[in-house]
């Protein structure tokens, strides 16, 4: 699992990049079978309140062929990274369990 991180106009410290490769590692560990690589575009963006907040979108690759994506805000990069890679793993576990559905339901029966 590969994760490619790309800031455009938010700064990451060495530090914290380290703390996104640790939470990547845990919320997907289960998944790296099914995952080609992990793409985290980070932006500066302001709510309806005027407040500076960071904007998270994360792409996930799938093995054969899948895509789940996220967008989420907070007004910290972990916390806007959690919130997205959170969503990504419950979309993964929807298509995993549709994708298991329908081979039991196509049975020819």
């Amino acid at each position: 699992m590969q994760l490619k991180i790309v800031k455009s106009d938010v700064k990451i410290s060495g530090s914290q990049l380290i703390r996104l490769n640790q939470t990547l590692q845990m919320q997907l560990g289960r998944y790296t079978q099914l995952i080609e690589c992990v793409n985290a575009v980070f932006e500066k963006d302001v709510d309806q309140f005027g407040q500076t907040i960071i904007r998270c979108s994360i792409e996930i690759a799938l093995l054969p062929k899948g895509l789940a994506s996220t967008s989420t805000t907070a007004t910290a990069i972990e916390d806007a990274f959690y919130n997205s890679i959170s969503r990504a793993k419950r979309q993964i576990d929807r298509q995993r369990r549709g994708n298991r559905d329908r081979s039991r339901t196509n049975t020819g029966f």
